[in-house]
């Protein structure tokens, strides 16, 4: 039985781990995809300002 606890035990931190591991990916995947939008609208910006001065 004691193996079994500590087996268990074992799985539950690891399966801890994966949903930090999950819940932090997606939190970083987020971030970059704003930066990403940032910055696409930024040079989209950039590229129509000078246009629409002309």
């Amino acid at each position: 039985t004691n193996s079994l606890k500590t087996s268990l035990e074992n799985h539950c931190t690891i399966t801890g781990y994966v949903i930090l591991y999950k819940l932090i990916g997606s939190y970083i995947f987020l971030l970059f995809l704003l930066q990403y939008r940032d910055i696409k609208i930024r040079t989209d910006c950039d590229i129509i300002s000078p246009i629409r001065k002309n």
